[in-house]
């Protein structure tokens, strides 16, 4: 199917839905904010780990032993290190980790927005208030809030960046013919294989759906873009896949631990159903109402079988596949359903879907407010408990180990 213009759901019906989700989006930023001057000390957090790693990559350098973490360890040698480096230079200006952090997170939403206003919603003719829909319903979704900004998965939120950048680069060759400009590819590709590992493992999907639309001399320069690519940031993957010992891409099976291990979630569980199924049917309705092109059958056959796997949960068994936790693969399948759905064409929907999505647009941000105000809470303050342990510290001389659950103490270290 030719990119052209087509006559999709009224931009009017997206006002409310925008209106409501940047007032949100922005509440939950501000009130993120805390953490410049607040360090983060709850359990369910990310925040504290990656400011950890940047200052001891400032201290000690990448791959160097840090002495004062228990017994030591190899600094980012298993750890996709990208969002370190990339934190870095702000490191150095701002003299503070906590500034630094709250100000990568920043840059990168709004780079993101910058990505999709400018490049991915231009070139696929999206209405700029579609523009801002796509990201709001993505990185303002309960999921988005959650997993990104709430629990602080700065690896990942830097990851799917790169994925939005790689997805409209493919989207673009999708429809043109491959030139020079898709060398590109390999400094992108590389660049995401060390930024988060899972992302990377789940965008690699759509490389795989080019693949398939491509003919052969084509496709032999994906594939050959694709080699280089990974042997540019083999340097560090090869270390970690081969000296992980089963703690990462070993032989954890991360969609089993998030899907139906005793202690899964039951979050992950009801969105790992909910955002295939929601994927199938809006793909169905985009690709129905824009007169069912074999091409984009064809393209979108690999998200449709990843959505499937997941839905089905028979992806629990597939080896590699089984490895990324269920959020990875539930924001892709988001951001593709959110992507697809403002591609429908609106004028060949039956009045009763055309209702269906009237009505969906306004319950919709207020169903996602409602889920993320209920399970996602807000920057949670120290307390009495953590102002007592911290004191204590000033009775410290030397090397300190506290005693008990690992986790629970980890921002304290």
């Amino acid at each position: 199917m030719k990119n052209i213009k087509i006559k999709g759901i009224p931009n009017r019906w997206f006002y409310f839905s925008v209106i409501l989700l940047s007032l949100y989006f922005l509440i939950r930023i501000i009130d993120q904010s805390k953490i410049i001057w607040i360090f983060p000390l709850d359990f369910t957090n990310d925040h504290s780990a990656h400011m950890a790693m940047l200052y001891f990559l400032k201290e000690y350098g990448f791959g160097n032993l840090v002495p004062n973490w228990y017994g030591g360890f190899p600094l980012l040698k298993f750890y996709h290190p990208f969002s370190s480096f990339y934190a870095l230079p702000f490191y150095y200006l701002f003299g503070n980790v906590q500034i630094t952090m709250f100000f990568t997170m920043m840059l990168t939403y709004a780079l993101s927005f910058i990505t999709i206003f400018f490049l991915l919603g231009k070139n696929e003719n999206l209405s700029k208030i579609k523009r801002f829909v796509l990201f709001l319903f993505f990185f303002g979704s309960p999921w988005g809030i959650g997993y990104f900004l709430r629990v602080g998965k700065y690896s990942e939120l830097l990851g799917f960046l790169m994925f939005i950048l790689l997805f409209t680069m493919i989207l673009w060759y999708k429809y043109h013919k491959l030139d020079w400009w898709f060398l590109f590819f390999i400094p992108l590709y590389s660049l995401l294989s060390i930024t988060h590992i899972s992302v990377f493992f789940v965008s690699s999907f759509l490389i795989l759906s080019l693949l398939l639309i491509k003919k052969n001399k084509e496709r032999i320069f994906i594939i050959f873009s694709g080699i280089i690519a990974m042997a540019l940031s083999s340097w560090w993957w090869w270390s970690f896949m081969m000296n992980t010992d089963g703690r990462s891409y070993g032989i954890l099976n991360g969609l089993q631990r998030s899907l139906i291990s005793a202690g899964a979630s039951l979050n992950d569980k009801i969105s790992a159903f909910v955002i295939p199924a929601v994927f199938i049917i809006i793909f169905y309705l985009y690709w129905k109402t824009n007169n069912k092109p074999r091409k984009e059958l064809i393209f979108y056959s690999v998200p449709l079988m990843v959505g499937l796997l997941i839905l089905t949960r028979i992806a629990i068994f597939i080896p590699f596949m089984n490895k990324p936790i269920v959020d990875t693969y539930n924001l892709m399948l988001l951001f593709l359903t959110i992507f697809l759905f403002l591609k429908i064409n609106f004028n060949n929907l039956s009045k009763t879907i055309k209702k269906i999505f009237y009505i969906g647009l306004i319950l919709i941000p207020l169903f996602f407010i409602c889920i993320s105000f209920i399970f996602t809470p807000f920057f949670i303050e120290h307390t009495q408990e953590n102002k007592d342990i911290i004191g204590l510290f000033d009775y410290v001389d030397g090397k300190i180990i506290m005693v008990g659950d690992y986790f629970s103490h980890e921002g304290y270290y």
